[in-house]
């Protein structure tokens, strides 16, 4: 007796589809971008910080905490570093308290964006040099490990966080590190960022990439300039103390100008804020 060959099942288009649409991402990135993060966390920080996941669903309009929209919002400020979850308990994170302060908030948004495994990963590797095209960056993604189906999705959305973060001030063609990471005296993250943005990437790289720059009006006329290419990592202690005065003298003359009248800072601590710009450009 001829026992009959089994039958191969034929496949087709939707099945291979199905197959591509079981796989699942090996590295972390979220669905939605910064900006939906801050709206939660401003969300939780106006209802004293912390609360259980269902009033917080309620809180921001959702139907139930079961819903997709709500639970996607959620993991991704996760993800960005800027709630806590437990259980049912969520509670800002010290991001998220960062975030929420108008003076802290656009460092803490340059530290969140490096804070998803991707996105730092795609920064790490085209820091300072120009960006493959859309299909190129989601072939970078794919051997990164997100899916397959997930590659154009994770592809916008760290578009629309690099440019909500400040990673694109020098155009949407490449990622640099935001000038906000400069500014008073880098946490890890910033320590992390402000390496210097080569053309290579470790391997022979043909110099220091784009420079931040800060220029300030004078009172009494004309601008002053700042630009750094420096690594801190490399830097003396002295001349990492200098850089950084000269960068919160910077900062601290500007926010100085924008005082009502009549503060109680006058004209001489206008003098001491710039008193210590010899290093930088007067034009």
């Amino acid at each position: 007796m001829v026992e009959a060959a089994p039958v191969k099942p034929v496949e087709t288009e939707k099945s291979k589809e199905a197959e591509g649409s079981r796989i699942r991402s090996t590295i972390v990135f979220p669905y939605n971008d910064i900006d939906d993060a801050q709206n939660l966390a401003e969300v939780l920080h106006g209802r004293g910080g912390s609360g259980d996941t269902a009033s917080l669903a309620m809180w921001m309009g959702h139907d139930s905490v079961g819903s997709g929209a709500f639970r996607t919002k959620l993991y991704a400020s996760r993800d960005f570093g800027i709630v806590n979850l437990n259980d049912d308990r969520v509670e800002l994170a010290d991001l998220g308290h960062r975030m929420v302060d108008p003076k802290t908030r656009d460092k803490a948004r340059a530290e969140a964006f490096r804070n998803i495994p991707l996105f730092d990963q795609v920064f790490e590797k085209f820091k300072g040099r120009l960006l493959p095209p859309d299909v190129g960056l989601e072939r970078v993604m794919l051997e990164l490990g997100v899916a397959p189906k997930q590659c154009k999705k994770a592809r916008q959305v760290m578009a629309r966080a690099a440019e909500q973060a400040g990673y694109f001030s020098e155009g949407k063609d490449r990622l640099v590190t935001p000038a906000a990471l400069f500014s008073g005296v880098p946490t890890a993250v910033a320590d992390k960022s402000v390496e210097k943005e080569s053309s290579g990437n470790g391997d022979g790289g043909n110099g220091p990439g784009p420079a931040m720059e800060k220029s300030i009006t004078l009172d009494s006329g004309g601008t002053v300039s700042m630009s750094v290419t420096v690594d801190l990592f490399t830097l003396s202690e002295p001349d990492r103390k200098f850089v950084l005065d000269l960068v919160d003298k910077l900062k601290a003359y500007e926010e100085r100008k924008m005082l009502p009248p009549g503060s109680t800072n006058g004209p001489d601590s206008a003098k001491t804020a710039g008193s210590g710009l010899a290093g930088a450009n007067g034009q």
